[in-house]
């Protein structure tokens, strides 16, 4: 049992010995004793932090994703990020590098560069707890507050990757006659495809008005979240949904709305010719669906078998499923 920060044998060894430095824009990077990075870059700067909670496996990797799909869904690089590791106090050092290799290799993968944060050990927290902020750069930020009435929303991929990825991979001992060996290991491989850079890049090209990524409270809380920044509502029509078979069994195993539960890896993109922006990234490779539309008025509707429901945002469904 331990308590406070890392030694500074320690931090050399499992923290600044794994960071590589990639970005020109970076002046100043993690080191020893500095507190502060620093950076330069022409355009606006986007700026956004976002902690992981739910998952246990692979939470460096998707620390970095998750933070660098907040700035791709607003029309920017990704070039930086903060990243603060709190463990238990019975946690092995070992563990904290394992995180940080996880997280430095997603870096390298999105040319990000880990300038800085913290680590320690805390009887704070029952788990590892990693939080980044990510940093990146725009001459034409597109924000989720812009869509307008009458735009197509088009949703990236499928339905709750992520959650379909993190049941898998923490909670696989609810799925014992559920899934299949092979869609178990599919089911945990989707971890694979929650980074929408391809999308986020290609639709930050073209004509369109709004983007906001599907995090915590799935496609439903991120499709309310959207009309409702832009003064406008939506409906949504659920047999369009684009859902993996893997991701209805664990669903309806577990009782729980796979349109409400976390799915980083898909990106809500909002423009008034749905069509043309979905062949757009069809063309690309990327599996676009219109899933629904901007309205008048302020209510999310959800339209499924022919009847209208009003549905609003709610705790992610990933925190139902009992412990």
């Amino acid at each position: 049992m331990r308590y406070g920060k890392l030694t500074p044998k320690e931090l050399k060894n499992n923290v600044f010995g794994i960071i590589g430095r990639r970005r020109a824009e970076i002046k100043v990077s993690s080191s020893l004793a500095l507190d502060c990075a620093s950076f330069a870059f022409d355009g606006d700067t986007l700026i956004t932090s976002d902690p992981i909670t739910g998952a246990c496996e692979n939470i460096g990797s998707l620390a970095i994703k998750v933070n660098a799909n907040d700035i791709i869904s607003c029309g920017g690089e990704p070039v930086a990020v903060l990243l603060t590791i709190i463990a238990p106090p019975d946690t092995k050092v070992e563990q904290i590098k394992k995180v940080m290799q996880d997280a430095e290799q997603e870096a390298i993968t999105q040319n990000m560069e880990i300038i800085g944060g913290h680590t320690e050990f805390s009887d704070a927290v029952a788990r590892i707890i990693v939080c980044c902020t990510a940093v990146g750069k725009s001459n034409k930020p597109i924000f989720a507050d812009k869509a307008q009435i009458g735009d197509d929303i088009i949703m990236t991929k499928y339905v709750a990757l992520e959650g379909t990825a993190i049941i898998a991979s923490d909670k696989k001992d609810k799925l014992a006659g559920v899934l299949s060996r092979a869609e178990l290991a599919y089911a945990r491989s989707l971890h694979e495809y929650l980074s929408i850079a391809k999308e986020g890049m290609l639709a930050a090209k073209l004509n369109v008005h709004a983007m906001h990524d599907i995090t915590e409270g799935g496609v439903i809380g991120a499709v309310a979240e959207l009309a409702e920044a832009s003064g406008a509502g939506a409906e949504l029509y659920a047999d369009k949904m684009p859902i993996l078979e893997v991701t209805k069994k664990i669903a309806t195993a577990l009782d729980i709305d796979p349109l409400r539960l976390i799915s980083s890896g898909s990106l809500l993109i909002c423009a008034a010719d749905g069509k043309k922006v979905a062949q757009e990234l069809a063309d690309a490779g990327v599996k676009a669906t219109i899933i629904g539309k901007i309205i008048k008025g302020n209510k999310t509707l959800l339209i499924k078998d022919n009847k209208v429901t009003e549905v609003s945002s709610e705790a992610d469904h990933l925190f139902k499923i009992e412990v």
